[in-house]
């Protein structure tokens, strides 16, 4: 665990590296919405595929009391992530997983980061053993339908399947794959604006 003043000094040090970063403010608008709905229904453990900066995790850790939370992402320049605008050269990559387990060590057990594909992470975790699942990973369809199936059996009852992208332009496949997902187990889509959905269990 770290103080306070080291985790500033590790986003300072970042931003210096990375000037044109927007790693402390990159998609803010959007990460209210599930603290909002961690608090709600009182949920203690859950994982987020996709952490990129780790804003949105460090969102859920300053504004709920949620006991556990994983976060999974490969940081990884692999075949079939091409395109999506998170991919980077690999040793910038690098450099972000190394400034995100530093700066939410913070949160020291409350945090982990597990630096794997999301369909590898995925056998860590026993079905219904999660309150919520946060999938903001690789946004091409053939991949986010996998995460999707993937994760849904790790979710308790009551428990809420979550992500990002939803009715964004740029990701049709995303919107078209949750609308179907939910009608197909006769289940309420919530959409909880600036993209972010949600489909209890």
């Amino acid at each position: 665990m770290i103080t306070l003043d080291e985790k500033n000094k590790i986003e300072e040090e970042f931003l210096k590296k990375y000037p044109s970063s927007d790693a402390l403010i990159a998609w803010a608008d959007s990460h209210d919405k599930i603290p909002n709905i961690i608090n709600e229904y009182g949920y203690k453990i859950g994982v987020e595929i996709g952490v990129a900066y780790g804003g949105h995790s460090e969102s859920i850790l300053k504004n709920t009391n949620i006991e556990k939370l994983y976060g999974i992402d490969p940081y990884f320049n692999y075949e079939g992530y091409e395109g999506d605008g998170q991919c980077k050269e690999q040793d910038v990559m690098d450099d972000i997983y190394d400034f995100v387990k530093k700066r939410l060590s913070f949160y020291d057990e409350r945090y982990e980061l597990i630096r794997e594909l999301s369909n590898v992470a995925v056998d860590k975790f026993s079905d219904n053993s999660l309150d919520f699942v946060y999938i903001d990973g690789n946004h091409f369809e053939e991949y986010f339908k996998q995460d999707v199936n993937d994760w849904w059996p790790k979710i308790k009852e009551g428990g809420a399947l979550c992500g990002h992208d939803y009715d964004h332009y740029f990701f049709p496949g995303i919107t078209n794959y949750v609308n179907f997902f939910s009608k197909n187990l006769n289940l309420e889509l919530f959409k909880l604006g600036t993209h972010v959905w949600m489909i209890k269990k």
